[in-house]
């Protein structure tokens, strides 16, 4: 056994040192675990609370499995949601199914992942209800959510807020103008977060954009049984962790990104709101609140 000069046994240290390591590891394994199935639990206990069917199917079948991507390499599934890291994990999904050879996500451009997405759909895919039914039930299942509202900012900030002469996005900005002229609540062409929050209240299911649909509307987590529920807080640890989970190559992780300033934007723009406006706002996501166990700003509901 190797000694160094002053007689200690560098072995051995160095074997220690590797024991605490793995022992530390172990425990934050076990924590994530434990964190993982509280999540789930609470899941659980707001799908009962709802509807003890909506526990027990998709309404729409096969047409509800749009926002899934499915990995026959690695036995994945995974929801993506909008204002959600979407892009980055489209990119992920793209290395992960082998339909580019680039290895960094960050080195993918973010306009291709998107283009390409129908080719990765589960719903897409040349699969009978049984083997649909089968990878739903076997394959690992990944969903990513973060707070409601800051999802919501987050979408009118990127597509919206100087959105009003895009092609696409400026539709949506005169819809929305004319939206709260025909309903009084705004007498100028002026497009502010509060318009786009009496636009939002209005909707009922089927009117919803992607970029501002409810979680339950996108990835049905109460049909679906997700097996990570990751969250936008902790996304970095939750994705490594599932990327380990379903067998990624070793060199494939999930992007150190700069903290979101959505989140500290956030009380800037909900002050602009009046307590109805807010209290409307919870009802469109109530749900989303209650099932990943968020606050909604300002304790107004």
């Amino acid at each position: 056994m190797r000694q160094s000069g002053l007689g200690v046994n560098i072995g051995g240290s160095n074997k220690m040192v590797a024991e605490s390591g793995d022992d530390a590891e172990r425990q934050r394994t076990f924590r994530w675990e434990e964190e993982q199935q509280r999540r789930k639990t609470a899941l659980r206990q707001a799908c009962r609370k709802w509807s003890p069917k909506a526990t027990e199917y998709l309404p729409n079948g096969k047409k509800d499995l749009i926002f899934l991507l499915v990995d026959d390499r690695h036995k994945a599934l995974y929801c993506f949601v909008p204002k959600v890291s979407c892009t980055t994990w489209k990119s992920i999904w793209m290395i992960l199914t082998g339909m580019t050879t680039i290895k960094n996500p960050l080195d993918i451009k973010p306009y291709v992942p998107h283009l390409l997405q129908e080719e990765m759909m589960l719903a897409k895919q040349p699969y009978n209800t049984s083997v649909l039914e089968n990878k739903l039930n076997t394959y690992t299942k990944l969903l990513i959510v973060r707070d409601p509202y800051e999802r919501l900012l987050s979408a009118y900030k990127n597509k919206l807020e100087h959105g009003k002469n895009h092609t696409y996005w400026g539709r949506y900005v005169r819809q929305i103008i004319k939206y709260n002229k025909k309903h009084g609540a705004g007498a100028n062409t002026e497009f502010t977060f509060s318009a786009f929050v009496n636009y939002v209240n209005s909707l009922t299911e089927p009117h919803f954009n992607e970029h501002w649909r409810p979680y339950h509307q996108l990835c049905f987590p109460c049909a679906i049984k997700y097996d990570v529920i990751a969250k936008y807080e902790t996304l970095t640890d939750d994705s490594e962790r599932f990327l380990r989970l379903i067998g990624a190559p070793d060199d494939l992780h999930y992007p150190s990104y700069l903290p979101s300033k959505t989140a500290s934007l956030l009380p800037q723009y909900m002050a602009n709101l009046s307590r109805a406006q807010r209290h409307d706002l919870y009802q469109v996501y109530r749900r989303d609140f209650e099932a990943f166990q968020y606050q909604p700003f300002g304790g107004l509901v």
